[in-house]
């Protein structure tokens, strides 16, 4: 029940490819948690700004505009597996 670690990671609005550069990011870095924490069932936050839309799944509302209309959270389980929730 408490914060362990915190990382801010930056984003890159103006480059065509800000949105897979994010993700890459997020996966090395969740992926990074997991091998310090010991593997197994590692929980980690992510706050992103927007929110994701329950119907589609597609984050919404950002002002990183780059993640609007993205899946973020599938993109991320295609990468790092299925039991990201």
């Amino acid at each position: 029940g408490c914060v362990v670690h915190y990382e801010r990671i930056p984003t890159w609005e103006g480059e065509a490819r800000a949105y897979d550069l994010i993700a890459d990011r997020l996966t090395r870095f969740i992926a990074r948690l997991s091998d310090v924490a010991g593997g197994g069932d590692t929980k980690i936050g992510i706050g992103t700004p927007g929110s994701i839309s329950p119907k589609t799944g597609l984050l919404r509302n950002s002002n990183t505009v780059c993640m609007n209309g993205r899946p973020l959270l599938a993109d991320l389980e295609a990468r790092l597996g299925p039991r990201i929730r």
